[in-house]
């Protein structure tokens, strides 16, 4: 229950005769019936300010200004109970997060809680594509550690190997048949022709 005001008291002091024909103990209790009524009064102030029941705790008794941003509840206890709902919120847009500000941090957009997380979320989405992207692009480059050949270049050199190699065997083969030999020898022809035919085919490789 709300507070009630107390405009008047149940013993009025100026509306009894100048000479009342109390007992002394009337008189006293007369006396004492403001002071009771004020603290009686006084204890269901208190009581209703103590009070944790639903929907009539003391501070359901408070009155307070309605804070716009939250709704036109008029009492404490409406209106902690509006800000913990919005706190609790995750409606795009109405979101707690979206509630509480925080200082501009450089490099970031936004002034509450949920548009800074956003943009943070947007960062690091950025990072991570980059980094892919940035991995993937050095896999085919030609910026690789030097100390170690790539497939290409080995291929190249097995190439120029094997080119020489058939270079080298195709030159000895021609040398074999050529007249260009070691001066210190005869040739078979030359032979041949010094000492006859005869002594050619009897010293000549079977």
């Amino acid at each position: 229950m709300a507070f009630e005001t107390k405009d008047t008291f149940t013993f009025d002091h100026t509306a009894q005769a100048p000479y009342p024909s109390w007992t002394p103990l009337q008189t006293q209790q007369s006396f004492n019936a403001r002071g009771e009524e004020l603290r009686l009064a006084l204890n269901g102030v208190i009581n209703l300010l103590n009070a944790t029941a639903a929907g009539a705790s003391g501070a359901k008794n408070v009155g307070m200004t309605p804070i716009t941003s939250i709704g036109t509840q008029t009492d404490v206890q409406s209106i902690v109970e509006a800000l913990i709902t919005r706190l609790q919120a995750i409606t795009t847009g109405t979101s707690g997060a979206k509630f509480i500000g925080v200082e501009s941090i450089t490099g970031l957009t936004g002034n509450d809680v949920q548009t800074l997380l956003s943009a943070l979320k947007t960062l690091v989405d950025t990072y991570n594509t980059n980094q892919t992207n940035a991995l993937t692009t050095h896999k085919t480059s030609t910026d690789h550690d030097g100390r170690y050949y790539t497939e290409a270049e080995i291929d190249s050199k097995i190439t120029t190997l094997n080119s020489a190699d058939s270079t080298n065997a195709s030159n000895l083969n021609t040398h074999k048949t050529s007249v260009d030999h070691d001066g210190r020898y005869y040739t078979e022809t030359e032979l041949g022709a010094t000492t006859g035919a005869g002594l050619v085919g009897a010293i000549a490789p079977s």
